[in-house]
């Protein structure tokens, strides 16, 4: 039996290696090569050991997470504050935030083409940049194409700015700790939910939409922009002496397995009740509370997001992250159904359920895509999977909204979401069973 370099050889799986499953672990298996997989990994900056406190991708991580606080915080869950102050109808405002979501879906393909192509700190420092550029001035917007333009340029920086590069650049890092290292970056999403759109609501309610957006928008790239300069890198190379077994699927025969297309069509109806109920919750609260109280219950759902977020991480080192994905499904849908039917007690519950499925399904879709997909084409096929659910995102605060203009209240918007979330469990079913997997090309080589 040959010993390869790095802990590894050639017919024999030592004691020490983690199992695998999935297409992966078969294209592994078909090269002969077995290998311990925190042996084939690494960067030329500080430690190959992800595992490791000193690992440089848990600085990442730290950074990532401060980055994802300060775009959802402004340029997520704020949305909701904005379409009750901004001098629109509800209706007109919930149009512009669903072209904000719309514009963010399609530049995701090229934000991937960017990330492949170009030093990641450009990709997200410009979409800092744009992004502040547009929230500042929303404030002011007097007409409809004002607006509506303003939400275009914004969900460009958005894009730019938010989940597709950070969690391609989590991929990068990780592998054997990747669902850990995405639950923690991403639980700055939810933080910038309970932290930063509070206080940009309380400013708002004190000082007026068009005087606090500018700061706003300050406050967009100072959160993004420095910390992501100084910390964010790329790992390059592997550890030397290792022998390395890169298996991946590339795009186009992920978009000829139907795996690909029930996932990115639960993901439209997914998006659609999420992000519709994340947009429409302050004015749902309002309806059903007083001002004072509502300032404090829209902190319920992004609170329990956190939760929902560190709680999966572990969870999913134990279980099926299908299964558990199927589960978040589910109780999202039920939350809603709470929230749209219940008083102000069971609308807190309500709430509190939405926000554990909120804290998980963003980041089931990057890890259900490169557990079956690999990394190498990781950026491309996950922008075009986002892409898809990015029509039920942006179509959700729409159709909420248009909802809420035909009955005054906001029952129906939210049965309305509570009906697409079972939708999103027919489509997700037959994930469960998958399909054949489409060829894997594996490439091994071993590093000087």
């Amino acid at each position: 039996m040959e010993a390869l370099a790095g802990g590894c050889t050639s017919g024999e799986l030592p004691s020490t290696t983690t199992a695998e499953t999935g297409p992966l672990s078969a294209a592994r298996a078909s090269t002969g090569i077995h290998c311990n997989r925190n042996e084939t990994r690494g960067a030329d900056i500080n430690l190959f050991d992800e595992s490791h406190a000193g690992y440089y991708g848990w600085r990442v991580v730290a950074a990532l997470f401060v980055m994802l606080a300060a775009s959802s915080g402004l340029g997520f869950y704020i949305h909701s504050v904005l379409i009750t102050n901004l001098d629109f109808e509800r209706q007109l405002a919930s149009a512009a935030v669903a072209l904000f979501f719309l514009v963010s879906g399609l530049t995701g393909p090229l934000v991937a083409m960017l990330l492949d192509r170009l030093d990641i700190r450009l990709v997200i420092g410009g979409g800092a940049i744009v992004g502040a550029i547009a929230l500042g001035p929303v404030g002011q917007a007097r007409t409809e194409w004002q607006l509506y333009g303003i939400y275009v340029v914004f969900g460009l920086g958005f894009c730019a700015s938010g989940l597709l590069p950070a969690s391609t650049l989590i991929a990068r890092w990780f592998r054997d700790r990747r669902a850990t290292a995405l639950a923690i970056a991403s639980t700055g999403l939810p933080v910038g939910g309970v932290v930063i759109t509070p206080i940009c609501a309380a400013f708002i309610e004190r000082y007026g939409v068009a005087y606090a957006t500018p700061w706003m928008g300050l406050a967009y790239v100072l959160g993004i922009l420095p910390i992501c300069w100084w910390v964010l890198r790329t790992p390059t190379g592997e550890r030397p002496g290792s022998v390395v077994v890169e298996a991946s699927i590339g795009l186009g025969a992920a978009l000829r397995h139907r795996y690909f297309w029930s996932l990115s069509v639960a993901y439209i109806f997914i998006m659609f009740a999420q992000v519709g109920g994340i947009t429409h919750q302050y004015g749902l609260i309002n309806e059903r509370m007083s001002a004072d109280m509502a300032i404090y219950a829209l902190a319920v759902m992004p609170f329990f997001a956190i939760v929902g977020r560190l709680g999966g991480g572990l969870i999913l080192n134990r279980f099926s992250t299908r299964g558990f994905t199927l589960g978040m499904i589910v109780a999202q849908s039920a939350a809603l159904f709470a929230m749209a039917l219940g008083p102000p007690v069971l609308l807190m519950a309500g709430l509190a359920l939405f926000g554990l499925t909120v804290g998980n399904l963003l980041m089931l879709q990057s890890l259900l895509i490169a557990e079956i997909y690999g990394l190498d084409h990781y950026a491309r096929i996950y922008s075009w999977s986002t892409l898809f659910s990015m029509l039920g995102l942006a179509a959700g605060p729409a159709v909420m909204g248009f909802a809420y203009g035909l009955t005054g209240n906001y029952v129906g918007s939210f049965m309305l979401g509570g009906l697409s979330g079972l939708l999103a469990v027919i489509a997700f079913i037959p994930t469960q069973y998958g399909g054949p997997v489409p060829p894997v090309p594996v490439a091994v080589t071993r590093v000087p």
